[in-house]
């Protein structure tokens, strides 16, 4: 039976260069995800990770109360068909658990005409779905 070497001596795994040129993952500010749909919140989730934020994430507006209640959160990202056709009242309702937290509405393309470009004024932005990396950028830009 061989003889245990030290740990200096064993070989380490050896991560990828594509890895080691990841930014740090969770260290920015975090955000809020609340999104009904699994897969647009995991797609959604994943791209703000990789952009360095931290996510949770809430399938619905009981959820995401529950959580701004309880965490401090820089942005939140709310689907427009979890407002339940009350943008304005959801939003304001966002804000008044948080009032420094930058809430942005994401919706349908063919929302243009909808309840949302109203409310504009209600909440700081609006993003169309399926959610592009570059505007995602954009606005994570503004609250790191």
């Amino acid at each position: 039976m061989g003889e245990a070497r030290p740990v200096a001596e064993r070989s380490r795994p050896q991560l990828p260069d594509t890895v080691k040129e990841l930014p740090r993952l969770a260290v920015g500010p975090t955000v809020l995800v609340v999104e009904p749909n699994p897969d647009r919140q995991f797609r959604a989730a994943r791209m703000i990770t990789l952009l360095g934020h931290r996510v949770i994430g809430a399938s619905t507006l009981g959820g995401a109360f529950a959580l701004l209640a309880a965490c401090p959160v820089q942005m939140a990202l709310v689907d427009e068909e979890v407002c339940e056709g009350d943008v304005r009242g959801t939003v304001a309702d966002l804000k008044a658990l948080q009032p420094d937290c930058r809430v942005t509405v994401m919706t349908a393309p063919e929302a243009e005409g909808s309840g949302v470009r109203p409310a504009r004024h209600e909440f700081l932005d609006y993003v169309p779905r399926p959610l592009a990396s570059d505007d995602l950028k954009r606005l994570l830009k503004r609250i790191a």
